[in-house]
């Protein structure tokens, strides 16, 4: 997972050219568009205000972290997401289960889908949360929230597309 400011660089611009995966889009907890207080736990229900994709991308504590398999996960086709540092997406968040949730690649046709690992706060997919063994279909631009941490997921092609039309970045 690296901040957004760094793919904008010059240097690493081509880490974006070359991207190939779902990117999960995290940390707009600590810029001024963060919606942190309005996100749900298990005791806290309601709807959450996330702000569009582009404005996302545009909070500066903003991370990509694409869904790629780390060598800590065995699982050939699963992306975990969650606290624990043998997750493929680490998330170090309070109402983040260790092992929270996970993407599942369909190798029969370019599909994801995402399911709950039996996480305590639960997973939401644009503000619906996900039932006990149900595998949700993601598409890009759908907003996820671990617990009460929240992200989107976006492909390769939505985020340079986005990322083109934004300003350059200073540097």
């Amino acid at each position: 997972m690296k901040p957004l400011s760094e793919y904008r660089q010059p240097a690493a611009a081509a880490e974006i050219a070359r991207l190939d995966l779902p990117v999960l889009v995290v940390g707009m907890r600590g810029g001024v568009r963060s919606p942190a207080a309005d996100f749900r736990t298990s005791t806290h229900e309601g709807t959450p205000t996330m702000p569009t994709v582009t404005d996302a991308l545009l909070d500066r504590g903003v991370c990509l972290a694409p869904l790629s398999k780390s060598d800590r996960n065995p699982y050939q086709n699963f992306i975990f997401v969650g606290r624990a540092s043998t997750c493929d997406v680490i998330l170090r968040d309070a109402s983040v289960s260790k092992t929270h949730a996970v993407f599942e690649r369909d190798d029969q046709q370019p599909l994801w889908r995402i399911r709950d690992n039996r996480s305590h706060n639960g997973t939401w997919v644009n503000g619906t949360r996900i039932g006990p063994d149900a595998r949700v279909p993601v598409t890009s631009g759908d907003s996820i929230v671990f617990g009460a941490y929240p992200a989107y997921v976006i492909w390769p092609d939505e985020l340079r597309r986005i990322l083109a039309a934004m300003a350059p970045a200073d540097g």
